[in-house]
Protein backbone atom coordinates (compact mmCIF):
# COMPACT_ATOMS: atom_id res chain seq x y z
CA UNK A 1 0.00 0.00 0.00
CA UNK A 2 3.43 1.93 0.29
CA UNK A 3 2.97 3.36 -3.84
CA UNK A 4 1.82 6.19 -4.29
CA UNK A 5 -0.41 5.22 -7.45
CA UNK A 6 -3.83 4.08 -8.04
CA UNK A 7 -4.38 -0.06 -7.94
CA UNK A 8 -7.29 -2.15 -8.99
CA UNK A 9 -7.87 -5.52 -8.34
CA UNK A 10 -10.76 -6.89 -10.19
CA UNK A 11 -13.31 -9.46 -9.51
CA UNK A 12 -11.80 -13.09 -9.80
CA UNK A 13 -11.83 -14.37 -13.16
CA UNK A 14 -12.90 -10.65 -14.58
CA UNK A 15 -9.79 -10.76 -16.55
CA UNK A 16 -7.67 -13.81 -17.92
CA UNK A 17 -4.73 -14.91 -16.10
CA UNK A 18 -2.83 -16.67 -19.19
CA UNK A 19 0.48 -16.19 -19.56
CA UNK A 20 0.74 -15.06 -15.64
CA UNK A 21 3.45 -16.54 -13.82
CA UNK A 22 1.17 -18.41 -11.13
CA UNK A 23 1.12 -17.89 -6.90
CA UNK A 24 -2.39 -19.23 -6.39
CA UNK A 25 -4.38 -19.43 -8.89
CA UNK A 26 -7.30 -19.40 -6.49
CA UNK A 27 -5.62 -15.68 -5.36
CA UNK A 28 -4.20 -14.68 -8.53
CA UNK A 29 -6.21 -11.52 -10.48
CA UNK A 30 -5.08 -9.51 -13.26
CA UNK A 31 -4.93 -5.76 -12.30
CA UNK A 32 -4.12 -1.96 -13.52
CA UNK A 33 -1.69 0.30 -11.07
CA UNK A 34 -1.85 3.99 -12.77
CA UNK A 35 -0.99 7.59 -11.70
CA UNK A 36 -4.94 8.59 -12.19
CA UNK A 37 -8.34 6.94 -11.98
CA UNK A 38 -8.74 8.06 -15.36
CA UNK A 39 -6.11 6.08 -16.65
CA UNK A 40 -7.82 3.36 -14.75
CA UNK A 41 -10.98 3.31 -15.81
CA UNK A 42 -9.37 3.11 -19.18
CA UNK A 43 -7.06 0.53 -18.49
CA UNK A 44 -9.47 -1.72 -16.42
CA UNK A 45 -11.93 -1.52 -19.42
CA UNK A 46 -9.65 -2.51 -21.80
CA UNK A 47 -8.58 -5.47 -19.63
CA UNK A 48 -11.82 -6.69 -18.67
CA UNK A 49 -13.29 -5.65 -22.33
CA UNK A 50 -16.41 -3.94 -20.50
CA UNK A 51 -17.61 -0.95 -20.79
CA UNK A 52 -18.74 0.22 -17.53
CA UNK A 53 -21.72 1.76 -16.10
CA UNK A 54 -20.86 4.14 -12.92
CA UNK A 55 -23.08 4.90 -10.52
CA UNK A 56 -23.60 8.89 -9.94
CA UNK A 57 -21.57 9.29 -7.03
CA UNK A 58 -23.84 12.06 -5.00
CA UNK A 59 -25.66 8.50 -4.54
CA UNK A 60 -23.08 6.38 -3.49
CA UNK A 61 -22.52 5.71 0.20
CA UNK A 62 -19.44 4.46 1.45
CA UNK A 63 -18.59 3.21 5.12
CA UNK A 64 -14.64 4.59 6.01
CA UNK A 65 -13.45 2.21 8.82
CA UNK A 66 -10.85 4.28 10.78
CA UNK A 67 -8.30 1.82 12.82
CA UNK A 68 -5.60 4.88 13.50
CA UNK A 69 -4.32 4.56 16.67
CA UNK A 70 -3.67 8.37 16.32
CA UNK A 71 -7.19 10.27 17.14
CA UNK A 72 -8.13 13.24 14.07
CA UNK A 73 -5.36 11.86 12.01
CA UNK A 74 -5.66 15.19 9.52
CA UNK A 75 -4.15 12.80 6.45
CA UNK A 76 -7.59 11.12 7.18
CA UNK A 77 -9.57 13.87 8.30
CA UNK A 78 -8.87 16.01 4.80
CA UNK A 79 -9.42 12.82 2.46
CA UNK A 80 -13.33 12.62 4.42
CA UNK A 81 -13.88 16.29 3.95
CA UNK A 82 -13.11 15.53 0.14
CA UNK A 83 -15.50 12.45 -0.35
CA UNK A 84 -18.18 13.78 1.77
CA UNK A 85 -18.54 16.87 -1.11
CA UNK A 86 -19.78 13.65 -3.91
CA UNK A 87 -21.50 11.13 -1.79
CA UNK A 88 -22.60 10.06 1.39
CA UNK A 89 -20.21 8.79 4.35
CA UNK A 90 -21.28 6.50 6.86
CA UNK A 91 -18.61 6.50 9.49
CA UNK A 92 -17.90 2.50 11.27
CA UNK A 93 -15.90 1.63 13.86
CA UNK A 94 -17.10 -2.06 14.09
CA UNK A 95 -14.17 -4.00 11.91
CA UNK A 96 -14.20 -6.81 14.59
CA UNK A 97 -14.33 -9.26 11.54
CA UNK A 98 -14.74 -12.99 13.86
CA UNK A 99 -11.17 -15.45 12.79
CA UNK A 100 -8.81 -13.41 12.00
CA UNK A 101 -5.98 -15.59 12.16
CA UNK A 102 -8.30 -18.13 10.53
CA UNK A 103 -8.10 -16.34 7.50
CA UNK A 104 -4.61 -15.23 7.71
CA UNK A 105 -3.78 -18.62 8.03
CA UNK A 106 -6.10 -19.87 4.81
CA UNK A 107 -4.05 -16.95 2.90
CA UNK A 108 -1.11 -18.39 3.46
CA UNK A 109 -2.17 -22.49 3.75
CA UNK A 110 -3.86 -21.39 0.07
CA UNK A 111 -1.02 -20.00 -1.65
CA UNK A 112 1.64 -23.20 -0.13
CA UNK A 113 -0.55 -25.65 -1.23
CA UNK A 114 -1.86 -24.34 -4.75
CA UNK A 115 1.74 -22.85 -5.60
CA UNK A 116 4.05 -25.86 -6.78
CA UNK A 117 1.06 -27.73 -8.97
CA UNK A 118 0.59 -24.12 -10.38
CA UNK A 119 3.80 -23.02 -11.04
CA UNK A 120 4.63 -26.44 -12.49
CA UNK A 121 2.29 -26.30 -14.85
CA UNK A 122 3.16 -22.92 -16.45
CA UNK A 123 6.55 -24.28 -16.92
CA UNK A 124 5.34 -26.82 -19.27
CA UNK A 125 3.68 -24.43 -21.53
CA UNK A 126 6.64 -22.44 -21.86
CA UNK A 127 9.65 -23.78 -23.91
CA UNK A 128 11.73 -23.95 -20.75
CA UNK A 129 10.32 -27.17 -20.21
CA UNK A 130 12.86 -28.73 -17.53
CA UNK A 131 12.32 -25.99 -14.88
CA UNK A 132 9.68 -26.87 -11.99
CA UNK A 133 9.88 -25.84 -8.46
CA UNK A 134 12.14 -28.67 -7.48
CA UNK A 135 14.70 -27.57 -9.82
CA UNK A 136 14.61 -23.86 -8.57
CA UNK A 137 15.05 -25.36 -5.05
CA UNK A 138 18.01 -27.35 -6.26
CA UNK A 139 19.73 -24.76 -8.26
CA UNK A 140 19.01 -22.19 -5.10
CA UNK A 141 17.07 -19.94 -7.94
CA UNK A 142 14.35 -18.75 -6.14
CA UNK A 143 15.29 -15.30 -5.91
CA UNK A 144 15.38 -13.60 -2.50
CA UNK A 145 15.87 -15.20 0.78
CA UNK A 146 11.64 -15.52 1.33
CA UNK A 147 11.07 -16.72 -1.88
CA UNK A 148 13.21 -19.43 -1.50
CA UNK A 149 12.08 -20.63 1.42
CA UNK A 150 8.25 -20.55 0.06
CA UNK A 151 9.58 -22.87 -2.77
CA UNK A 152 11.07 -25.29 0.11
CA UNK A 153 7.82 -24.97 1.84
CA UNK A 154 5.54 -25.23 -1.77
CA UNK A 155 7.96 -28.16 -2.68
CA UNK A 156 7.82 -30.04 1.04
CA UNK A 157 3.82 -29.70 0.64
CA UNK A 158 3.19 -31.63 -2.45
CA UNK A 159 5.49 -34.53 -0.92
CA UNK A 160 3.01 -34.72 2.19
CA UNK A 161 -0.29 -34.37 -0.46
CA UNK A 162 -2.03 -31.13 0.41
CA UNK A 163 -5.69 -31.43 0.02
CA UNK A 164 -5.81 -27.90 1.22
CA UNK A 165 -10.15 -26.96 1.38
CA UNK A 166 -10.10 -23.35 -0.25
CA UNK A 167 -13.87 -22.85 0.19
CA UNK A 168 -13.72 -22.47 3.77
CA UNK A 169 -11.59 -19.57 3.73
CA UNK A 170 -13.72 -18.41 0.96
CA UNK A 171 -16.95 -18.60 2.81
CA UNK A 172 -16.32 -16.79 5.88
CA UNK A 173 -14.14 -13.91 3.90
CA UNK A 174 -17.34 -13.53 1.73
CA UNK A 175 -19.64 -13.31 5.01
CA UNK A 176 -17.65 -10.76 7.08
CA UNK A 177 -17.55 -8.40 4.00
CA UNK A 178 -21.18 -9.21 3.00
CA UNK A 179 -22.05 -8.69 6.83
CA UNK A 180 -20.66 -5.20 7.08
CA UNK A 181 -21.71 -3.68 3.78
CA UNK A 182 -25.23 -4.83 4.58
CA UNK A 183 -25.43 -3.83 8.17
CA UNK A 184 -24.05 -0.16 7.24
CA UNK A 185 -26.17 -0.20 4.23
CA UNK A 186 -22.98 0.41 2.19
CA UNK A 187 -21.78 0.09 -1.57
CA UNK A 188 -18.27 0.14 -0.27
CA UNK A 189 -15.88 -0.17 2.78
CA UNK A 190 -12.54 2.08 3.14
CA UNK A 191 -10.03 0.97 5.32
CA UNK A 192 -7.54 3.42 6.54
CA UNK A 193 -4.54 2.64 8.46
CA UNK A 194 -4.93 -1.42 8.47
CA UNK A 195 -1.89 -2.00 10.15
CA UNK A 196 -2.03 -6.20 9.44
CA UNK A 197 -3.63 -5.73 6.05
CA UNK A 198 -6.44 -7.68 7.23
CA UNK A 199 -8.78 -5.75 4.91
CA UNK A 200 -6.60 -7.01 1.79
CA UNK A 201 -6.60 -10.50 2.84
CA UNK A 202 -10.33 -11.01 3.50
CA UNK A 203 -11.00 -9.54 0.08
CA UNK A 204 -8.86 -11.60 -1.49
CA UNK A 205 -9.91 -14.82 0.03
CA UNK A 206 -13.47 -13.58 -0.90
CA UNK A 207 -12.48 -12.86 -4.54
CA UNK A 208 -14.18 -9.66 -4.23
CA UNK A 209 -12.54 -6.27 -6.13
CA UNK A 210 -10.71 -4.26 -4.06
CA UNK A 211 -8.14 -0.83 -4.59
CA UNK A 212 -6.15 1.52 -2.91
CA UNK A 213 -6.34 5.26 -3.43
CA UNK A 214 -3.14 7.52 -2.62
CA UNK A 215 -3.30 9.72 0.38
CA UNK A 216 -0.23 11.84 0.08
CA UNK A 217 2.75 11.44 2.13
CA UNK A 218 3.23 11.14 5.78
CA UNK A 219 5.36 13.35 8.30
CA UNK A 220 8.64 10.88 6.87
CA UNK A 221 8.18 11.03 3.39
CA UNK A 222 5.92 7.45 2.87
CA UNK A 223 3.34 7.32 0.58
CA UNK A 224 -0.15 7.17 2.59
CA UNK A 225 -3.01 5.10 1.27
CA UNK A 226 -6.41 4.14 1.99
CA UNK A 227 -7.89 0.04 1.11
CA UNK A 228 -10.95 0.02 -0.70
CA UNK A 229 -13.44 -3.08 -1.14
CA UNK A 230 -16.51 -4.36 -2.47
CA UNK A 231 -18.79 -7.18 -3.73
CA UNK A 232 -18.02 -9.48 -6.34
CA UNK A 233 -18.85 -7.87 -9.76
CA UNK A 234 -19.08 -4.13 -8.25
CA UNK A 235 -16.03 -3.17 -9.33
CA UNK A 236 -17.64 0.19 -11.08
CA UNK A 237 -18.50 1.39 -7.44
CA UNK A 238 -14.64 1.58 -6.43
CA UNK A 239 -13.96 3.10 -9.53
CA UNK A 240 -16.39 5.65 -8.82
CA UNK A 241 -14.46 5.96 -5.48
CA UNK A 242 -11.60 6.82 -7.17
CA UNK A 243 -12.61 8.81 -9.50
CA UNK A 244 -14.71 11.33 -7.60
CA UNK A 245 -11.55 11.41 -4.83
CA UNK A 246 -8.79 11.81 -8.13
CA UNK A 247 -11.20 15.41 -9.45
CA UNK A 248 -10.66 16.70 -6.12
CA UNK A 249 -7.51 18.29 -4.77
CA UNK A 250 -4.92 15.68 -5.81
CA UNK A 251 -3.57 13.42 -3.08
CA UNK A 252 -0.91 11.57 -4.99
CA UNK A 253 2.55 13.02 -4.44
CA UNK A 254 6.00 11.93 -5.89
CA UNK A 255 7.08 9.63 -3.31
CA UNK A 256 10.88 10.40 -2.00
CA UNK A 257 13.66 7.38 -2.19
CA UNK A 258 14.25 5.86 1.30
CA UNK A 259 17.25 3.72 1.72
CA UNK A 260 16.73 0.72 3.78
Amino acid sequence: MLNSIITLKPTYDLVSNKGVVPVALSLDTVGALTQSADDLKIITGILTGSKYSFKDSKKLKVGIINLSKEKNNPIFEKFKCVLEKSMSIIPSDNFSLEDIKYLEDEVDATMVAEFPSSLNSYFRDTENTKVTVKYLVDQKKGGPANSYDRLKKALSSTSCNNTHDIQKGQTLARKAIDALLEKNKVDALLVFEDPNLNGIIYSAMARYPSMTIPLGLDDKGFPKSIFACTRANSDAVLLSVALAADRNPRFRHKPMFIGY
